[in-house]
């Protein structure tokens, strides 16, 4: 699952978010702030508070605001972001999630999850 506009989650949490992208600074939503003590980035997605230390994707300022889970968390993003007019983004289905492997993978051809060859057992 791709992380959900951060603009919007911020904007739910009463955060004044600028409209440009990249890096900015701003009032923290998540403490009575009186002056800039915290950083987002809207192209990656993510937010830091350096003052009350809260930072983290959309998913978990939601799960650190709300007390909830993931699942939960899930169905917060796509209500705020339903109200917001925009959609949560979906996971590319061809290239997303973990590579299953296939084959034996105690042949000495046989590639690793680094990219190093696996021996055998016996040494063959």
């Amino acid at each position: 699952m791709e992380k959900p506009d951060i603009s919007a989650i911020l904007e739910h949490y009463g955060a004044r978010v600028p409209t440009r992208r990249g890096w900015f600074s701003m009032k923290c939503p998540f403490h009575d702030d009186t002056h800039n003590s915290a950083s987002a980035n809207t192209d990656e997605g993510v937010f830091c508070c350096f003052a009350c230390q809260v930072k983290g994707d959309g998913f978990s300022l939601i799960m650190n605001k709300e007390g909830v889970q993931f699942r939960e968390a899930l169905s917060i993003a796509e209500r705020i972001l339903n109200a917001s007019g925009k959609v949560l983004p979906q996971r590319n289905t061809r290239s997303g999630g973990i590579p299953r492997r296939t084959g034996n993978l105690s042949r000495a051809s046989t590639s690793g999850s680094l990219g190093r060859r696996v021996r055998s057992v016996n040494g063959s």
